[in-house]
């Protein structure tokens, strides 16, 4: 039989006891996880709005490119080129006319002047003069009208080429507008997104012991609005 002795606990035991269970656990501090929450948030929208300026920035970059692209193709500058081309066309086919009626006036004063011999008027030599160096003069204002021809020919290939070209990144410029014109709704979304989301995050703080009747009734039917919208 065991004695009472025994069966009383000794302070040692009583001690170990008190050591083994668990002490309750303190109830988290609400304002330290609401700030944790807040500063999160902020981090987000400050985030987005970094995304949204870097969009505007983009898009802007973009819309300068298309803008000269634009310039080089434009199909009115390809018109004046032809127009223009045209004109001096018509201006060769004038000077090349009126070369081909010196030419042969030359050619009749001169079988004039070898069929009559010394029997020739001094004027008739005078305007056989007068017509060679005429024919000069229209001979070298044909090959500057030809040489002006040539280079209009060549702007001409080059604007279309650069037309063409041109229009090709114009096409690729505008996918790329609209894509960034995209991202940047899409960040602006999800700004408006993340500010009402700070706005929601910040009213889980607020005491509703300390509001008045009135206004603890508000605040339930807001409430019961959000979760109808919610649900």
């Amino acid at each position: 039989m065991t004695s009472p002795s025994n069966r009383i606990s000794s302070p040692n035991t009583n001690r170990k006891r008190a050591r083994d269970e668990p002490s309750p656990r303190k109830p988290a501090k609400r304002q330290n996880t609401h700030w944790a929450t807040s500063n999160t948030a902020s981090q987000n929208t400050v985030s987005i709005t970094r995304r949204i300026n870097e969009c505007e920035t983009r898009l802007q970059t973009l819309e300068a490119e298309h803008a000269v692209l634009s310039q080089d193709g434009d199909p009115d500058t390809i018109s004046r080129a032809k127009r223009l081309l045209g004109a001096t066309a018509i201006r060769r086919g004038t000077a090349a006319t009126k070369l081909n009626k010196v030419k042969e006036a030359i050619k009749q004063m001169a079988k004039t002047i070898r069929d009559c011999h010394d029997v020739v008027p001094a004027l008739l030599h005078q305007a056989l003069k007068a017509s060679q160096t005429d024919y000069n003069s229209s001979e070298g204002e044909l090959q500057e009208i030809k040489r002006l021809e040539a280079e209009q020919i060549q702007q001409l290939k080059d604007t279309e080429l650069k037309y063409r070209q041109a229009d090709s990144k114009r096409k690729e410029l505008s996918k790329q507008i609209d894509r960034c014109k995209l991202n940047l709704r899409r960040a602006e979304w999800d700004l408006d997104n993340a500010l009402l989301q700070q706005r929601i995050d910040a009213l889980s703080h607020v005491d509703v012991s300390t509001l008045a009747f009135n206004e603890r009734l508000r605040v339930s039917k807001l409430v019961q609005q959000i979760a109808e919208i919610v649900d």
